[in-house]
């Protein structure tokens, strides 16, 4: 379903709820409905906390691409990797999945380009994910993003390698 559309951006609102999470089985069948409904609280307390330490960790995010941006090394690259692993991680908590998706796909690109005989990172692609995360986190778009989400995905593999580590 979509929820508003500006800029030629949509967002999507995707359910995120429990029967989602167990793969679609009658929740009926599986749980009361008071511990449906204390699980969805739960879940909506981690969506809710991450949104709201996200915009941080964005400019934690941020301020270590610019110092990685002035003097290129391991040291900046290090703390780019271990920032964009804790934003995939609360994301993918909070049923932000395009985010983590989308800061694990930049936590491994960094974390290749360490590697012996890796080609060198490229500014640009590292630019695009870190703007991307916030466009997706001020947008607030939950869930892949759909068809959109999964067009961005496959571009990011293109350019950046496989998103699986």
């Amino acid at each position: 379903m979509i929820l508003q559309q500006e800029d030629n951006v949509k967002i999507f609102e995707p359910d995120h709820g429990l029967h989602v999470k167990i793969g679609g089985t009658s929740l009926d069948q599986v749980l009361p409905p008071e511990a449906v409904e204390a699980a969805q609280a739960v879940i909506q307390e981690s969506a809710d906390q991450f949104l709201a330490e996200s915009f941080t960790e964005m400019d934690k995010l941020e301020a270590a691409f610019g110092n990685w941006r002035k003097a290129a090394g391991a040291d900046g690259l290090t703390a780019i990797v271990r920032t964009a692993f804790a934003v995939k991680t609360a994301a993918g908590v909070g049923g932000y999945d395009l985010v983590a998706a989308l800061a694990k796909s930049l936590h491994l690109y960094c974390e290749r380009s360490l590697e012996v005989g890796a080609p060198p990172l490229k500014a640009s692609i590292l630019e695009w994910h870190v703007s991307s995360l916030r466009t997706l986190l001020t947008a607030r778009i939950k869930g892949m993003g759909g068809a959109a989400g999964e067009a961005v995905m496959a571009e990011v593999e293109k350019l950046c390698g496989p998103t699986t580590a």
